[in-house]
């Protein structure tokens, strides 16, 4: 054989071997670059902002409120509820009315604020006080005015005293209550015993009311 026809298969196969060398080298990434690829990958991984959770639902947590409820329940006190709820359920967690209570008489629909206080009279406590001799003896049963036309707080109804500038329902109740609980009023200046009832509100009605 040529001498010329050996040498070229050889350096056929030198060249081979020298470009597969070349790319193991070269153009291969070796285990080093994977290694490094994946540690930038993890760190890349670990910057990312993990998620944000929801957040909750604020219309499903209502704020709490703490009313006193005494009277005619079944299980007087304290309780806790939710902003928005009613007296009915104020008397629902006090364990409902007793069979004495006068239900009719508070206004059940009417809004609970924090600190109030209801009470519920027995039948026979509105009874007297409607007229007749017992809670109030004013002299003229029923009524609510005198002839000053100022307005009697031992005979007052809760819509009458709602008329007076400053007090709405809630303070007209506590009004209420307070006399049930204290079988009236001795004077007119107890009504700043009242929570939410002070001197400010008092100067604007001490001329529209009386006790008789």
């Amino acid at each position: 054989m040529n001498v010329n026809n050996r040498i070229v298969p050889v350096l056929a196969a030198v060249f081979i071997c020298l470009s597969g060398t070349f790319y193991l080298l070269v153009c291969r990434p070796g285990p080093h670059m994977d290694k490094s690829a994946a540690s930038e990958e993890l760190f890349i991984r670990e910057d990312e902002p993990s998620a944000v959770p929801p957040a909750e639902d604020s219309a499903n947590k209502r704020a709490e409120v703490y009313a006193h409820i005494c009277g005619a329940v079944n299980t007087p006190g304290v309780y806790g509820l939710s902003e928005g709820d009613r007296v009915e359920r104020l008397i629902e967690a006090a364990g409902g009315l007793t069979p004495e209570a006068a239900g009719d008489y508070v206004n059940r629909a009417a809004l609970i604020s924090d600190g109030q206080k209801v009470y519920i009279p027995t039948a026979e406590e509105v009874k007297k006080e409607a007229g007749g001799p017992g809670l109030h003896e004013t002299g003229e049963a029923g009524g609510e005015s005198t002839d000053s036309g100022r307005l009697d707080l031992n005979t007052a109804s809760l819509e009458a005293l709602m008329e007076l500038p400053g007090i709405g329902q809630a303070k007209a109740q506590s009004i209420i209550s307070y006399r049930q609980e204290h079988q009236g009023f001795k004077n007119t200046e107890e009504l700043m015993n009242i929570e939410g009832i002070k001197e400010g509100i008092y100067d604007k009605i001490r001329d529209l009311i009386i006790i008789n």
